[in-house]
């Protein structure tokens, strides 16, 4: 698990630094149009949608939850607190 962990933190490293490199992998494997997959980079990646240490923001599951809901994935609020863990991640000082 926490070797997954190391490559997932830099894998979206990568994607952070790498805008344009991965704006294209996404229009090859999502089959999206280069503009919808800009705007998904842009929407996705500045922000702490992907945690750049592995710990959430409640305020980002709130809206995680809610964006769920609103696309019928969720028939109402869950609290996503209880999906995740930093059991693996690396110690604070």
């Amino acid at each position: 698990m926490r070797a997954f962990v190391r490559a997932w933190f830099q894998t979206t490293g990568y994607a952070r630094a790498h805008r344009d490199e991965t704006v294209a992998f996404a229009q090859k494997q999502l089959g999206v149009t280069p503009v919808g997959a800009t705007r998904v980079y842009a929407t996705l990646m500045p922000g702490d949608f992907f945690s750049k240490d592995g710990r959430f923001d409640p305020a980002v599951l709130k809206a995680m939850s809610q964006s769920f809901v609103e696309m019928k994935l969720l028939k109402g609020d869950q609290d996503l607190t209880q999906y995740v863990t930093d059991r693996f991640l690396p110690k604070t000082p």
